[in-house]
């Protein structure tokens, strides 16, 4: 019965990760380079039932199922497919028309971060930044244009200012996206001993674009609904639980 509590309780946590993740990509869903995640539940201390052998009598223990006691949050895992572009009318604008990420640096530091969300504007030093702060990178560092009265950028990633040649953008690719880890605002960063891949993809840079979250809302909307149940439905669950304790421990035995 105690066991019983816990599993459902476990349930009920199962169904708000679900809810919190669910409301956080519809907050989302209008933020461009936003990529949606999704939840993976595990068994919370699986364990095996196994049947011993009779009496006495010599024989092998046999496997007849397993137990655990309810679900617990595995992994948050990002869903990296494009989202769709969309024509912004600014010059600043960028997105990228297939794989790959934009490099940018931390304005105060060394460390790197990748993202989809180009939406760009000039520093006071005449530097291109992202919406976020950081300095957008290309083949040669930062990238100065000193706020030009025209700004290109070539769908192969070169960047002209008033024409003349600045530099090229810095696209990364990976082998396996799934090991960026999230690091808010549209960022995300590799972790210690993984690379960029030696390969470069194809893709184009799409000026006056920025890319749109992939979030669909109607699914989102699923599954808001259907976490809203799981936790009612395992609420209800400790609640009967809750009244076979209370009767167990005040009936049960009871001398009259």
């Amino acid at each position: 019965m105690i066991r019983g509590i816990y599993t459902s309780a476990s349930g009920m946590v199962a169904g708000q990760h679900r809810m919190d993740v669910a409301a956080h990509n519809t907050a989302n869903v209008q933020t461009p380079g936003y990529k949606r995640q999704s939840v993976r539940f595990a068994p919370f201390l699986d364990m095996a039932l196994v049947r011993l052998p009779d009496g006495q009598a010599q024989g092998a223990i046999s496997g007849i199922g397993s137990i655990n006691l309810g679900a617990k949050l595995d992994a948050l895992i990002t869903d990296f497919s494009e989202g769709p572009l969309q024509y912004s009318g600014r010059d600043k604008d960028i997105a990228l028309d297939g794989k790959g990420f934009l490099v940018v640096a931390e304005p105060e530091g060394e460390e790197i971060f990748y993202t989809r969300a180009g939406s760009l504007a000039v520093d006071a030093e005449g530097v291109l930044i992202t919406a976020s702060g950081h300095y957008l990178l290309g083949e040669n560092g930062r990238i100065e244009v000193h706020d030009p009265s025209r700004l290109v950028f070539e769908p192969d990633g070169r960047v002209l200012a008033d024409g003349k040649l600045i530099d090229r953008l810095r696209i990364a690719f990976f082998d396996d996206e799934s090991v960026l880890q999230r690091s808010g605002e549209g960022l995300f960063r590799l972790p210690e001993g993984e690379s960029e891949s030696s390969e470069s993809g194809r893709v184009h840079v799409r000026q006056h674009y920025l890319e749109n979250s992939n979030v669909d809302l109607a699914q989102e909307m699923a599954d808001i609904i259907v976490a809203a149940r799981t936790y009612a439905a395992n609420q209800r669950v400790v609640t009967t639980h809750d009244s076979l304790l209370e009767k167990v421990v005040n009936q049960i035995g009871l001398v009259r």
